[in-house]
């Protein structure tokens, strides 16, 4: 492995110490995908001019954006988990990411074919349905919350 390899790692964790405490930790995994997401797009102009620019921002942010995600969610689920069970849960983690490398896999020859039709316009395609996908777990989080709240039922009746 080649020494810029390391640079979206080590940048991703130093941004999550640094920003955990000040957007907690779904905050920072939120907007950590969603701010380095778009630079994806970065990879289909790589075939043009200084491409090697294009293709290192393309892959690199988001690939911090990852692991900033990743540090953060992690870091959340070690501190509330109790200790008993957190091999259950990391067992959970590893049967869900396999699950979702199987559906990735059944994806890949739709996504294939939209590479094939060429431009910008099936990377932003695809992208704008990823982030319009985490729209709904947003508002779930948030009446999750709402939830969390509110007063028990005997209080509210009083």
């Amino acid at each position: 492995m080649s020494a810029p390899a390391y640079v979206p790692p080590v940048l991703g964790a130093l941004a999550a110490l640094l920003l955990h405490r000040r957007l907690g930790a779904f905050r920072l995994a939120w907007w950590a995908l969603i701010v380095t997401g778009p630079f994806t797009l970065l990879l289909a102009l790589s075939g043009t001019g200084p491409g090697w620019v294009w293709y290192v921002l393309g892959a690199a942010v988001p690939a911090t954006g990852r692991l900033v995600a990743s540090v953060a969610l992690l870091s959340h689920r070690q501190a509330v988990t109790p200790h008993r069970l957190l091999g259950r849960t990391g067992a959970v983690l590893v049967v869900l990411t396999s699950v979702a490398d199987g559906v990735a896999g059944l994806l890949e020859r739709p996504a294939e074919g939209l590479a094939e039709l060429g431009g910008v316009a099936p990377a932003a395609l695809a992208t704008l349905a990823a982030l319009a996908a985490a729209v709904p777990l947003l508002r779930a989080r948030r009446s999750a919350d709402h939830v969390a709240t509110r007063p028990p039922i005997a209080e509210r009746a009083g």
